[in-house]
């Protein structure tokens, strides 16, 4: 073992709760005061890789109405890091506090740097955060942060300036989102809004082989991938082979002149089509012939690139499903394609927790 694991399913609600109604105190923070670019946020960060082993983290509850708003999730602050196979499932994460504008709020992390984020996941009913800057599904603030082979699952995330189904806002260097997706119901703010990143103007993302699915995203600069622009607003941001569905998002995204930039928009009907894999096992030409680079690890949901092909045990990270859904992870053990179906439909279909 290299760091900490997780060695069975751990229910919060079996922890207590405190006069609040949280039964979690995030690990590592950001202190009372508002941090200055972040550097309060790096003196008591969780420091050490973190493997979830597929165990479930379930009930997770935070309500906070105290001075201690920054840096709020699982992982409060965190830097230098591996997390992975860490599940996050049920629960509410509520935050308010008059006079101050809180900082970074995230499911899994809320705020990180140089932290890789593999196979993990949260699902849960909502993330509300109605004055912070920076709210994510899976991590809130992020710099030089790496996410391959995640997702999120949530029925509303309200929050202050800047969101995103998966990262909330991003500072200085680049960070990747890989292999991953976000199903949110709704999303609302004041700023930037993404149905995967919410954004920053100064930062520089990388956004492979992704999609969103929202109903709503409610802000002055939406995108159903990313919400602010890029630097310049010039090809600085690379978002490729990654897709929105613009079926089911309403109002419409406001970047969407610019596809290179920001993703695609695909009706429901293209992202629900998947075309049989060729002899090999790679995809077929199409909107997700680029998704065949990554495997998982059925059994551990250990994420490899391309270069597990042929190992015992791994298969390609995305499974296409049939032509009536969307593409779903073979990265969860104990969160099949299948019920991954099934919770997408309740989100985006139902308007309900993907939690039953």
């Amino acid at each position: 073992c290299n760091g900490y694991e997780q060695m069975a399913d751990i229910n919060l609600n079996d922890l207590g709760r405190d006069a609040g109604g949280s039964n979690w105190e995030p690990v590592g923070f950001c202190g009372d005061a508002s941090p200055t670019v972040s550097s309060s946020c790096l003196v008591n960060a969780f420091a050490g890789d973190f493997n979830g082993n597929g165990y479930i983290i379930g009930n997770l509850t935070i309500n906070i109405t105290s001075l201690r708003v920054h840096g709020i999730g699982f992982f409060g602050s965190v830097k230098d890091s591996t997390l992975r196979n860490v599940h996050i499932r049920g629960g509410n994460i509520n935050l308010v506090r008059d006079g101050v504008e809180p900082f970074a709020a995230g499911g899994l992390v809320g705020y990180g740097i140089r932290v890789n984020i593999t196979s993990s996941s949260v699902v849960m009913d909502t993330l509300q955060a109605p004055l912070i800057a920076g709210v994510g599904g899976l991590i809130g603030r992020g710099n030089i942060v790496v996410i391959d082979s995640s997702m999120v699952m949530m029925r509303l995330i309200a929050l202050g300036s800047s969101g995103g189904g998966i990262i909330g806002r991003q500072e200085g260097l680049s960070s990747l989102v890989n292999s991953s997706y976000a199903v949110v119901g709704d999303i609302t703010a004041t700023l930037w809004t993404g149905g995967i990143d919410g954004g920053e103007t100064s930062s520089i993302p990388r956004i492979t082989s992704s999609f969103a699915i929202n109903r709503m995203i409610s802000s002055n600069a939406r995108g159903g991938i990313r919400g602010s622009v890029c630097p310049n607003d010039q090809d600085t941001c690379i978002v490729s082979y990654s897709y929105w569905d613009n079926t089911t998002l309403t109002p419409p995204d406001t970047r969407n002149g610019a596809a290179n930039l920001y993703g695609a928009g695909k009706p429901t009907t293209e992202l629900q089509t998947p075309t049989a894999t060729n002899t090999d096992g790679s995809f077929p030409d199409g909107i997700y012939s680029e998704w065949d680079n990554g495997y998982c690890n059925s059994a551990t949901g250990e994420f490899r690139d391309s270069s597990a092909a042929g190992i015992a045990g791994f298969v390609r990270a995305w499974n296409l499903g049939g032509t009536t859904d969307y593409p779903t992870l073979n990265c969860f053990p104990r969160f099949t394609p299948e019920q991954q179906q099934t919770a997408i439909r309740r989100v985006i279909v139902d308007d309900e927790s993907p939690i039953q």
